[in-house]
């Protein structure tokens, strides 16, 4: 059963960094389009998983934010959402950061309303 569980999980990496260089690709060639898509739905995902996982266990005994940084880098798609969207900010023009930022605050809405 474990060999079984390890394999999906290679799997689930394989998948998640042909995504991240799929969006990545797309970023270098046309990230003036894709920049304001991209960040929004990287941007809402986070906030999502920081709703969905701030409460759990392994958060509960966490002394700080560095403590809690190092667990949330932890993980290969936090990772890669965090990437993309430093890679759509650096896409960014001064025309669409009002929509980057507005997206970010968006985010941080979702967050504090749980």
């Amino acid at each position: 059963m474990q060999g079984g569980t390890a394999k999906y999980k290679e799997e689930d990496v394989v998948l998640l960094d042909e995504v991240h260089a799929a969006f990545t690709s797309f970023l270098e060639s046309s990230g003036e389009i894709w920049a304001p898509i991209l960040s929004q739905w990287t941007l809402h995902l986070l906030g999502q998983l920081s709703n969905e996982y701030s409460g759990r266990k392994a958060f509960s005994n966490v002394q700080g934010v560095n403590e809690i940084i190092h667990i949330w880098m932890g993980s290969k798609a936090i990772q890669s959402l965090l990437d993309l969207t430093s890679r759509c900010l650096t896409c960014r023009d001064h025309a669409n950061a009002d929509a980057f930022i507005s997206a970010l605050l968006g985010m941080m809405i979702l967050v504090k309303v749980k």
